[in-house]
């Protein structure tokens, strides 16, 4: 093989795009659980002593958001201070994808192992997390025949299922497909493609969060902008009138 020129990794766009792209993973990782521990305790164990109330969710959140930051500037900074010593003609033409170096010494190799531990460990117990959800809701659906709780629980099924299989689809499929690859090997397209999946299943969660939720997300908007609207109490103002009949049929 030809030695190639490699100048989009070592200029400052590939280090910016490769930083926010390791933030919105990280973050939207680390949210997704949050938020499947927060559905988990909140309809299958309503009695437990453990709730996020709107404080402790906001002070989460801050945290996650600080950390991270942290976290991945840190590695983004070792990282391409090492790719910036290396010589801009090399013969990996994978290097101008701006994927990051992840091979070149045995810290490299320990980071990005440790990095995608991390997302599977993330992913793996939120998709179990929503797995009992789905189960709970099913029970529920067969006990109780109301047709407010039917909507509701249709609809939260829809949500949870969504989302437990762009999370099992997105790393279950690209790790069986890193696992099965040869290292040595040049790199096709498919596995840059698949290589794609986790930063738009980052991506797609939330959205599909927001769509299913939008109405109470409304409804609460519209609460913070009416000075005289009685808000509900911050352990209860994630779910809508309609909801809370239906959890309180799930929760007995």
């Amino acid at each position: 093989s030809s030695l190639v020129k490699n100048v989009w990794f070592k200029s400052s766009a590939c280090v910016t795009a490769h930083f926010f792209a390791k933030v919105t993973i990280s973050i939207a990782g680390t949210l997704t659980l949050v938020m499947a521990i927060d559905r988990f305790l909140l309809i299958v164990r309503p009695h437990s002593k453990w709730k996020f109330t709107m404080k402790v969710s906001q002070i989460i959140t801050a945290v996650i958001w600080i950390v991270d930051f942290s976290c991945i500037s840190g590695m983004a900074v070792y990282q391409f201070d090492s790719i910036s010593r290396i010589s801009s003609y090399t013969f990996d033409f994978n290097l101008n994808l701006c994927l990051g170096d992840f091979e070149s010494t045995i810290v490299h190799r320990i980071l990005s192992f440790l990095e995608l531990g991390y997302y599977l460990v993330v992913y793996v117990v939120s998709l179990i997390l929503y797995l009992l959800i789905i189960r709970k809701l099913r029970i529920s659906r067969l006990t109780f025949g109301s047709q407010a709780s039917s909507t509701c629980e249709r609809r939260f099924q829809i949500m949870f299922t969504l989302i437990a299989c762009t999370n099992a689809f997105a790393f279950f499929f690209i790790t069986i497909t890193s696992i099965g690859s040869d290292p040595n090997a040049e790199r096709s397209i498919f596995q840059n493609i698949v290589s794609l999946f986790p930063f738009v299943n980052s991506a797609i969660d939330p959205i599909l969060y927001l769509i299913f939720r939008r109405n109470d997300i409304k409804k609460q908007l519209c609460c913070w902008c009416t000075n005289d609207a009685v808000i509900e109490p911050a352990s209860q103002s994630k779910t809508s009138q309609i909801d809370q009949v239906s959890l309180m049929e799930i929760q007995n």
